[in-house]
């Protein structure tokens, strides 16, 4: 029956359409049942008829032999049914193709049985988007739905369908009556739509653990590195890596679950690798290392910290350990592979795993002589160097400069981009004395280091909701100056000090009485505290 229905022609008069159908019906044969061939048919022959055009069959050809494959029988008649009902017959006859075209990403994004949620989404955002200025009937299509559709690729890759409703109806709390507005905000462009975005991301935002990982830093190493998230979506940072840079730390703005290891750990294996580097990792000259050079020297120094820093802290290795991933000594085909990623995550896990499964002798020569070493007491990022450059010697072979080069499982993601080991000193570069310049030294007192801003959400009392990261508080370090420079203010305007002094002591409360020794609040007895818990 296959056969038969495969070479029945489509009943549509547009030539565009019998084109598109000719070049796609081999994939919709292939990958469709029955029932489903059958449902593609009837829903491209009856999308042309209904008065739009060659577009949406056209649209509809393309996208849904995989759409039925995904979701099975009677999802494509099901989808038909939706855009005739819910978007043809209303204003938004413009959305139709946007939408068919929407699911070429869907189908990546949504389980089987999630595409009922989906229809019900997009059925929510045009029922509170479409509008009527004059009447009680729907004349103007939604401003939004396209925007919306147009970042539905990342809207499913990050947020689950209840923080995309989240998303949704901040969006039409703020602007549901400005149209022009309400388009920019689904187009993910405004500050507050990014921000609203943020929040409602799968995972563990860092701005909600921030202050447990500083209590962590500062418990372990007494440091107080500044932090400065980022976030790879909209900043366009692809392969980004965290560092440590001139005491500030630059990390993901959110951890996800990774092999059972939550959000918290990873990033307190993150900070305790990046300040491992900064206690023990010494710059080194790079211009006369190559890039291959480079990478396998860091990983012999990334192996040398976390070394030094688990022997302060045991605990450390196995948190390190559970985010190093294990590959089959033998998955690289070095015929057709670089196997340059995968010697080196092979190598990255033997160095601290004692258990490794790896039998490769070169791989056990090095991890014996890197043990050798760590043994012997004093090492420096030189040492790593000297390893890594042997190491690379040993295991070089033709298939390193091969294009295609193997990735499966060779990141370790708490691991940063190894700035802080190395230093360029290239033939033409400057002294950074060249411009200084000469300041006075009322300049000099009004130099304040700048710290990255800290947002907070701030209460809308009118929608009775969070604005999320609303109001931004600049911290700055006081500056080390002559501190009689306060006590000359004072006395200059000791009169408004006066006036000033009064007008507080008419704002305190005169009713209120302060209650003392008490287990919680701002006058805290540790004492009373401890005999009770006694």
């Amino acid at each position: 029956m296959t056969e038969e229905v495969r070479h029945e022609p489509l009943d549509c008069a547009f030539d565009s359409v019998q084109d598109v159908f000719a070049l796609n019906i081999d994939q919709a044969v292939e990958r469709l049942s029955e029932i489903s061939l059958v449902e593609y048919y009837e829903g491209a022959e009856f999308l042309a008829k209904i008065g739009q055009g060659d577009k949406l069959s056209i649209a509809f050809l393309k996208t849904m032999p995989w759409v039925g494959e995904h979701f099975g029988d009677g999802s494509i008649k099901k989808i038909v049914d939706f855009t005739y009902n819910k978007i043809c017959r209303t204003p938004n006859k413009l959305s139709v193709e946007p939408f068919l075209n929407s699911f070429v990403v869907v189908v990546d994004h949504i389980n089987k049985d999630q595409l009922n949620e989906y229809l019900e989404l997009i059925e929510y955002h045009l029922g509170k988007t479409t509008y009527s200025i004059h009447g009680i009937h729907d004349t103007h299509p939604s401003p939004s739905l396209q925007a919306m559709l147009g970042n539905i690729n990342l809207l499913l890759e990050q947020l689950d369908f209840k923080g995309i409703y989240e998303w949704i109806n901040y969006g039409l709390r703020y602007f549901k009556d400005h149209p022009e507005r309400q388009e920019e905000y689904f187009t993910l462009t405004t500050a507050d739509s990014k921000a609203v975005f943020q929040r409602q991301r799968k995972g563990l935002l860092f701005s909600d653990i921030e202050r447990p990982i500083n209590l962590f830093q500062r418990a372990l190493w007494k440091t107080d590195f500044m932090y400065a998230p980022y976030s790879p979506d909209f900043e366009k940072l692809e392969h980004f890596s965290p560092y440590i840079e001139s005491d500030i730390i630059r990390l993901p703005d959110i951890y996800e679950s990774l092999n059972g290891v939550n959000g918290c750990k990873r990033y307190m294996a993150l900070v305790a690798h990046l300040v491992a580097h900064h206690q023990f990792t010494t710059k080194i000259v790079a211009d006369n290392v190559s890039p291959q050079q480079r990478f396998f020297a860091e990983v012999f120094e990334d192996a040398r910290v976390e070394y030094l820093a688990i022997q302060q802290y045991p605990g450390l290795k196995k948190l390190w350990l559970s985010l190093i991933p294990i590959v089959d000594e033998f998955d690289c085909d070095k015929s057709i592979q670089s196997c340059l990623r995968h010697r080196a995550i092979m190598l990255t896990r033997a160095l601290l795993d004692d258990d490794h499964p790896y039998k490769d002798e070169i791989i056990l020569d090095y991890v014996a002589k890197f043990k050798t070493l760590m043994a012997d007491g004093e090492t420096t990022t030189a040492n790593s160097l000297s390893l890594g450059l042997g190491y690379l010697i040993k295991t070089r072979g033709p298939s390193d400069a091969l294009a295609k080069v193997y990735f499966k499982d060779t990141e370790v993601t708490y691991r940063d981009d190894n700035r802080s080991m190395w230093v360029f000193i290239e033939e033409f570069d400057e002294d950074d004395e060249i411009f200084h310049r000469e300041t006075s030294p009322e300049e000099e007192d009004e130099e304040v280091e700048t710290i990255p801003p800290h947002y907070y959400d701030e209460w809308d009392y009118a929608y009775e909701s969070y604005k999320p990261d609303w109001a931004a508080v600049y911290e700055r370090l006081h500056t080390h100056t002559d501190g009689s420079k306060i006590d000359r203010i004072l006395d200059k305007h000791s009169s408004l000090v006066k006036q000033l002094k009064k007008v507080l002591d008419l704002l305190k409360p005169q009713n209120k009485k302060r209650i003392r020794y008490q287990e919680e609040g701002a006058e805290l007895d540790l004492d009373i505290g401890f005999t009770k818990r006694d």
